[in-house]
């Protein structure tokens, strides 16, 4: 009995071991001869009938070491794939490392590596067949149509819409006027949309030889664009609400009109630039990495056609604004109801700016915007006061630079804080670490004044230097815990800032200041 046994357990091993290693023998490598530092390689995937690779993302990944990939092409449902590469250098092996899904009854994770090693299994008439095929399908064609498409879907994304709604206020009030008015700004309109995408195109093609991790919407990376963009937002917001109506002094009607126009749609541009909707994710990958010199241009064309083509159309057509109703009580219900469209795509901005800059400085950005609206107001009703209309400008001007100001101030640069947990705390007394407490509360003003220390280089380097664990204790919400700890330092209220060092505990001032705070950690 005990003999039977063991023999199945053999069997059961040999099978799994069997199964193991024929699993690392499901993909043949077949090559054709080197000619030039060049070789064509097959991998072919042997699977029952009942399986196949998946076709999901990272379903089949096929990685080559020291190769450069000239063309491929997957045959067969993947079960076969043929690469072109170029070895890069003579000294170093040529490897693969192939990671695939095969599924049947359930899906099952498989992998194998090696060096490519050259059998001349793959025939020259072969490779010449298969790429001669692959030659037939365009990609550039398809790409193309693929970013027209994209493009004409950004006009419905929420980061674009209520800019194109500009131009749609723009052309009701232009709808009984003479068609060469309509023909005009809808022209100069679509033409501020493809100068961005060329601008862009071409920028990111100059960044890419000294930045390759550059890609496309970087400029919404940096928090002094996307602070611009949001005053750019808010204007237009103040505009459809009548708060405000930005005119160029000393220029006509009609000049103030084509500029308008075509601001417009560098506007629209670049809010269309800076969201990446269905179809335009694939064709701006191709543009920026896939392609060089006249097919990327090809691509952004296409994309930017796409955003532009209800405009071109009226352009070309400028019979088809009759359709639109005439202007009316309706134009003013439109009018208020883009100006909270306007303020949404606002809060949608500064939601950027918040997990870009953090909380501290991003209220701090949202409370200089609001005294901006609030001067922009006192200048629209200040009558005739010419120096007092200067000292409102220059306000204005000010808090701008303050605003610019704040967006060079990162969370990241600020200390690190760990939350306060009492376990942790008085064990890290027991060791006698260098422990700084900060008691503080979001709705604690003086907190949050006083949190601008804290992000102070000299500051930062300071608790780098001496190893202090910097503990923030958060009074927002009620905490026994907390309130118990700030008892025994004889407080019962935030700010309460505790230094200690050596065994030995300091109470800084509640309203901390660099000084006071070099100087105790100093002493």
């Amino acid at each position: 009995m005990c003999r039977r046994i063991l023999k199945l357990v053999g069997l059961f091993l040999f099978v799994c071991c069997f199964s193991v290693f024929s699993a690392k023998a499901e993909v043949a490598i077949r090559t054709t001869q080197w000619v030039n530092d060049t070789i064509c390689v097959a991998f072919d995937f042997r699977l029952s009938k009942h399986e196949k690779i998946s076709s999901e993302p990272g379903g089949l990944d096929i990685l080559l070491h020291n190769a450069e990939i000239l063309d491929k092409k997957a045959l067969a449902d993947n079960q076969s794939a043929v690469y072109k590469i170029r070895k890069i250098s003579a000294d170093k092996p040529l490897t693969y490392d192939v990671f695939y899904v095969v599924c049947g009854d359930t899906c099952e994770p498989r992998s194998v590596a090696g060096e490519i090693i050259q059998n001349e299994l793959l025939s020259e008439s072969e490779v010449a067949k298969i790429f001669e095929a692959h030659e037939n399908y365009n990609p550039l064609a398809y790409l193309i149509l693929i970013a027209f498409l994209g493009g004409l879907v950004l006009n419905l994304m929420p980061c674009v819409f209520p800019i194109i709604s500009l131009k749609i206020f723009s052309i009701a009030k232009v709808a009984g006027k003479s068609l060469y008015d309509v023909r005009k700004e809808t022209g100069l309109f679509a033409g501020g949309i493809f100068s961005v995408f060329f601008a862009l195109g071409t920028l990111l093609h100059y960044l890419k030889e000294t930045a390759s991790s550059i890609g496309w919407g970087f400029f919404m990376q940096e928090p002094a664009c996307v602070f611009s963009l949001m005053l750019i937002f808010l204007a237009c917001a103040l505009h459809f609400f009548g708060i405000y109506h930005f005119r160029m002094p000393h220029i006509s009607e009609n000049s103030r009109r084509t500029a308008g126009a075509f601001l417009s749609g560098v506007l629209s541009g670049i809010a269309s630039s800076s969201c990446v909707g269905p179809f335009a994710g694939v064709a701006l990958a191709g543009a920026v990495l896939g392609t060089e010199g006249i097919q990327s241009y090809a691509l952004l064309l296409a994309l930017s056609s796409g955003v532009a083509l209800p405009y071109i159309l009226i352009a070309l057509f400028p019979n088809l604004i009759r359709h639109m109703p005439k202007p009316g009580a309706w134009l003013q219900i439109f009018q208020n109801f883009m100006g909270y469209a306007m303020l949404a795509s606002t809060a949608w901005i500064f939601s950027i700016l918040l997990s870009q800059l953090g909380t501290d400085s991003a209220i701090k950005i949202l409370l200089t915007v609001i005294a901006m609206v609030f001067l922009l107001n006192q200048l629209v009703n200040s009558e005739g006061h010419k120096t007092w209309r200067c000292i409102v400008v220059a306000g204005i001007i000010a808090l701008t630079a303050v605003g610019y100001r704040q967006t060079m101030h990162s969370s990241s640069e600020q200390i690190h804080w760990h939350m306060y947990d009492p376990s942790k705390f008085e064990g890290m007394k027991k060791e006698n670490e260098k422990i700084f407490l900060n008691f503080t509360a979001d709705w604690c003003l003086n907190c949050k004044y006083n949190e601008t220390v804290f992000g102070d280089e000299q500051i930062v380097e300071i608790f780098r230097k001496n190893e202090i664990t910097a503990i923030k204790c958060d009074w927002t919400k009620r905490d026994d815990k907390i309130t118990s700890l700030l008892r025994q330092y004889n407080s019962i209220s935030v700010p309460l800032y505790v230094l200690i060092i050596d065994g030995k505990t300091k109470i800084l001032p509640n309203i901390l200041t660099k000084k006071d705070l070099v100087k105790a950690i100093e002493r």
